[in-house]
């Protein structure tokens, strides 16, 4: 038998899955990100490596730990998928000014293969938007940004 704690939070929010923000923002994403996924395919990159390469391209040269301060990724899935991008050719690591500094930097191949991804990802975009409409669609960019910064700076 349950005791009668636990009987009753089950009974009470049992029907209310769907109600949880991170399990409707999880289910999105999973969505979201194979529908970008099949879109960049055909340009040899997953959404997870183009948002890498976009951040290591928009500063030229980038730390590991900024491109997961940028990215809000953990130091561990930065590295996994810096390293799988290096193994591509699209990446390369460097020694920054201090020996203990690893700076990303993109090769020519992952110059190509970002404007290669381009048109693919503006049609994922256009599709997205599509389905939103344009003006909730740049409204939940925007908040899902917001969300993510308010939130890190939160749970800090």
């Amino acid at each position: 038998m349950q005791p009668k704690a636990t009987r009753n939070a089950v009974d009470r929010y049992r029907h209310h899955g769907f109600d949880c923000l991170c399990g409707n923002l999880r289910l999105a994403t999973r969505v979201v990100t194979a529908a970008y996924d099949e879109r960049l395919a055909a340009a040899g990159l997953s959404s997870a490596q183009l948002n890498v390469l976009w951040c290591v391209l928009s500063a030229e040269r980038l730390s590991m730990q900024r491109i997961g301060e940028l990215l809000m990724m953990e130091k561990s899935t930065v590295t996994r998928n810096v390293a799988s991008m290096r193994a591509k050719g699209l990446l390369r690591v460097e020694t920054g000014s201090d020996a203990r500094v690893k700076e990303v930097l993109a090769t020519p191949s992952g110059r190509k293969a970002f404007a290669l991804a381009i048109p693919h990802w503006q049609l994922a975009q256009r599709e997205m938007s599509a389905i939103l409409g344009a003006g909730r669609f740049r409204t939940l960019v925007a908040g899902t940004r917001h969300l993510a910064t308010r939130a890190k700076k939160h749970a800090a």
